[in-house]
């Protein structure tokens, strides 16, 4: 959870929101939005790289190759694809960089490196990591506009049944825990699910892995778009599918037929975008409303003023914000006694919620208000009956809960908004 403070002003938020503040003494809390979605890419033995639908297994030539070969392909969050080659006498292996946006320009040449067989970029940061045929190493790279810089980290294995060496495969989780799949033998279809935790630097064991067809070897292996996991075969497929299987691992069952793939992947790769952010923007702005002295005609801020308070909350993100999961809080200044007459209508209750053009998508009853008597709001306490001013002076915080979930922007101005409206009486 992430928390700013700015002059008194607290606002509670899970790390999936932006927040842009312009108010005094509100707090916000919000939770979790869903994720976006993500495209699986592959590689085959030619070099040439593909589009692939991971609910279908369907592939789409983007780029023909160069007729080398690789074992690794990674997918970033700038869109880049990453690839090396495969080892070929006195050749160089080389890291290019591909954007599939632009396929019809050729993949650059960042240098040179030793050879890869797995490879995966993290979700958020960009990094690029890769590991040789012995799972002892991993490598991380940082690539720039025509070069790189790479770093090399020892890795713990399991005392017993570690990773074997040879095929299999990396990738990253939409979460961001980076997966092994490989074998416990050397050179033999993956029977096992790793977590390499990069805090640690080791590798612990998941699970096992059944059901692959024959001697099959494994070097593609990503998660789709609700973070399943998706296998492809570098041969001895019969059937040229994307597999899949649970997160914990088990059996790896075909989530096609009719060898939709076409041809042999070599190497696998996802990337699902950071989820859609909301972009939460709230302003307080205060009113006088009335006066002892001058009543609603230009009244001024005197003792016995009646002040409104309002609170517009904005969402202008491409994120929506959970089912009932804002809550706008806010501490009565303590100077003032909070006003509990009706605002509008007998039976509004004191404090207003309208919607703004377009909606919020949210509704708003007494019911989804409380009352506290301390200004931390934790001690909540009923409503209570109006003094001879309107008050009830023992009230300083409130809490709003408006129900639904509160949308997403359409990118076109102006954005889906709703606005929180009470009075307070100077002392």
């Amino acid at each position: 959870m992430n928390r700013l403070m700015n002059m008194g002003i607290s606002i509670h938020a899970f790390k999936t929101a932006l927040l842009s503040v312009v108010f005094l003494g509100v707090f916000l809390d919000i939770l979790p939005i869903s994720a976006s979605a993500s495209t699986i890419y592959g590689v085959d033995d030619k070099q040439a790289v593909y589009s692939i639908d991971s609910d279908t297994s369907v592939a789409t030539e983007i780029y023909a190759g160069q007729n080398k070969g690789s074992y690794t392909i990674a997918h970033c969050p700038d869109g880049m694809l990453y690839f090396t080659d495969i080892f070929a006498g006195a050749n160089p292996i080389n890291l290019y960089r591909f954007n599939p946006a632009t396929p019809a320009t050729p993949p650059v040449s960042l240098g040179t490196l030793p050879e890869m067989t797995r490879a995966a970029c993290h979700p958020t940061t960009g990094m690029l990591y890769f590991m040789r045929g012995s799972p002892n190493d991993i490598y991380q790279v940082v690539p720039g506009p025509s070069s790189f810089t790479m770093t090399q980290t020892t890795l713990t294995l399991p005392a017993t049944t570690p990773p074997g060496i040879g095929g299999g495969d990396i990738a990253f989780h939409p979460n961001g825990t980076l997966y092994l799949l490989d074998t416990v033998g050397n050179y033999a279809p993956p029977t096992r699910l790793w977590i390499i935790n990069l805090s640690t630097n080791q590798i612990e064991n998941v699970g096992a892995v059944t059901g692959l067809p024959g001697i099959s070897l494994v070097h593609g292996f990503a998660f789709d778009t609700s973070g399943n996991i998706r296998i492809a075969f570098d041969s001895n497929d019969p059937v040229r599918v994307l597999y899949t299987m649970p997160i914990g691992g088990g059996a790896v069952t075909p989530i096609a037929s009719g060898n939709p793939l076409g041809v042999y992947m070599k190497d696998l790769a996802s990337h699902v975008a950071p989820p859609a952010q909301t972009l939460i923007t709230l302003v307080k702005a205060s009113s006088v409303f009335s006066d002892p002295v001058n009543g609603t005609t230009t009244p001024k801020r005197i003792s016995g003023a009646v002040i409104t308070y309002s609170i517009v909350t904005t969402n202008s993100g491409q994120g929506s914000v959970d089912n009932n999961e804002i809550i706008l809080t806010d501490p009565i200044p303590a100077d003032t006694d909070f006003i509990v007459n009706d605002f509008e209508g007998a039976g509004s209750g004191p404090i207003a919620f309208i919607n703004g053009s377009p909606s919020s998508g949210l509704t708003y009853t007494l019911s989804n208000a409380t009352f506290f008597s301390d200004t931390a709001c934790t001690n909540a306490i009923p409503l209570g009956i109006p003094d001879i001013n309107g008050v009830n002076a023992t009230i300083r915080c409130i809490r709003v809960n408006p129900q639904g979930v509160f949308v997403a922007d359409d990118a076109t101005p102006p954005s889906p908004n709703f606005t929180i409206s009470f009075r307070a009486r100077i002392r």
